[in-house]
């Protein structure tokens, strides 16, 4: 009686069996998609500090550039300064 049990179970298992398989895929690909966002996003801290530094360096040469053009004589085609 127990083997007829026994069977009974395997069966029902057997039956519930590509629920299963079907569920873990979904997870299967929802983690390989969760993990491909992660890498995605995992440079993110980084790309933000290097726009930071390069806007930091473009001030520094537009002051430059600045300070440079102040510094030149005055031509024909510019106007002296007023400061």
């Amino acid at each position: 009686m127990r083997t007829l049990e026994y069977a009974g179970s395997l069966r029902a298992l057997n039956g519930r069996l590509p629920e299963v398989i079907h569920s873990v895929d979904d997870l299967l690909a929802r983690m390989d998609r969760a993990e491909f966002r992660l890498a995605e996003l995992d440079g993110v801290p980084y790309a933000i500090d290097e726009l930071r530094r390069d806007s930091l360096r473009i001030a520094e040469l537009s002051d430059l550039v600045v300070t440079a053009l102040g510094s030149l004589p005055a031509g024909p085609d510019r106007p002296a300064s007023k400061a």
